[in-house]
């Protein structure tokens, strides 16, 4: 980043950009297929990313076509022309996916694998689904956690009002404050420096809120970027001996940073949690890898890898943490299991797994958020962004007996 501190003022421009993009890349591909006789990803990686741009460009942010045509010379096998950059502005994609099976018209239009729309038609019914689909394709809400070891959640509101920023206190969560529209960087704000609050989605502090009383050891098995392990420790007010676990090294040295700056006391180790350097822990707070589906909208470009494959891929990799983390839960501990994604293998189907293999039982979370799991589980929760403004998550809290 030193290299380039002159990007710093437009960094937040340039992300911006990249998220519309992201978001549209898809959709481009498939115009560029249907109008120009394209297909992208038959193009080298650059080509193929430049044309999307070029097409993003021409469709969305009215960029004058001589300076789009320059640039398109350089995508070698396509002589694009300023009728093609027409008939992809003016595309009516309510006109082309006419006649078009519904999931084939609803990739097209809302620019995300046909499979995924698939799969949210098992979960969710027509309705929810295409309000799910419009919601990851709007900005997406930014949500803080305060730190309630430095500031109170009234101050930090007034601290933020005076600097322009318009932000409200959760009416579920007592140490949340939700920010509508971004008119400035938090992270570079003094307040953020000065570690008086942590960016966390809402539905991802609801995890350690809905643990209850937090005492004891307490296990973070998949830790990074810290979000839950500061969480934890906040709230048990020095009464937890917080280990936060992280296999990345990478993504270590970012939660260190972040614990420091939040001031807080949290053993941080670099280790495999299928081998977790602990015999006993009173609370396991186990986040792992997944497919991110819940997270179409904060990080579109997801839509670009995703595959069917990788549901059942991470579905296994969890099952392992689980069996390597709930025999090391103390008499009357509790596991606390979280994804951002929405798909059942990965989350109630790996619940019921744990408490039929491990004599787990399902406690019903000590805060009334999200709504609840699927396939029976109705201790579980879960968030979707069209209905809770947050990222798509789930978590369930299992107890020993």
């Amino acid at each position: 980043m030193a290299r380039h501190r002159f990007l710093e003022p437009i960094k937040g421009l340039i992300r911006a950009f990249c998220l519309g993009l992201f978001r549209k890349a898809l959709q481009l591909d498939w115009l560029a297929e249907t109008l120009l006789g394209v297909n992208p990803l038959s193009l080298p990686a650059y080509e193929r990313n430049l044309l999307r741009v070029i097409l993003y460009e021409a469709r969305y942010r009215n960029v004058e076509y001589d300076r789009l045509l320059r640039f398109a010379r350089e995508v070698h096998e396509l002589n694009l022309s300023r009728r093609d950059l027409n008939l992809i502005k003016k595309a009516n994609l309510r006109s082309l996916t006419r006649g078009m099976k519904r999931e084939k018209r609803l990739a097209a239009m809302y620019s995300v694998p046909e499979w995924i729309v698939k799969y949210l038609q098992t979960i969710l019914d027509k309705r929810e689904t295409l309000e799910f689909l419009r919601r990851i394709n709007e900005p997406s809400i930014m949500w803080i956690r305060v730190n309630t070891l430095k500031i109170d959640r009234d101050s930090l509101l007034s601290r933020l009002h005076r600097r322009g920023i318009k932000a409200y206190a959760d009416a579920d969560l007592p140490d949340i404050i939700r920010v509508p529209r971004l008119s400035q960087n938090l992270s570079r704000l003094e307040e953020h420096r000065e570690g008086f609050f942590y960016i966390q989605d809402k539905a991802s502090a609801a995890v350690c809120h809905a643990i209850g009383k937090i005492k004891g050891i307490i296990y973070d098995a998949c830790s990074a970027p810290g979000g839950k392990a500061t969480h934890a420790f906040q709230l048990s007010r020095h009464q937890a001996l917080v280990l936060a676990a992280e296999l990345k090294k990478k993504r270590l040295r970012s939660m260190i940073k972040a614990v420091r700056r939040l001031g807080f006391d949290i053993n941080v180790v670099n280790t495999d949690s299928t081998r977790p350097p602990i015999r006993r822990a009173d609370i396991i707070i186990l986040d792992p890898d997944c497919t991110g589906l819940g997270r179409l909208g904060h990080s579109p470009e997801i839509r670009l890898w995703i595959k069917p494959g990788h549901v059942s891929y991470y579905a296994k990799l969890q099952r392992r943490l689980l069996a390597s983390l709930a025999p090391l839960l103390a008499r009357k501990g509790k596991l606390v299991y979280s994804t951002c994604t929405i798909t059942l293998e990965e989350n109630e189907a790996n619940t019921r797994w744990a408490m039929e293999k491990y004599g787990l039982e399902l406690c019903k979370p000590k805060v009334d958020v999200g709504v609840e799991g699927l396939e029976g589980l109705c201790e579980a929760r879960r968030f979707y962004p069209h209905l809770h403004d947050t990222q798509g998550f789930y978590f369930a809290v299992m107890c020993a007996s």
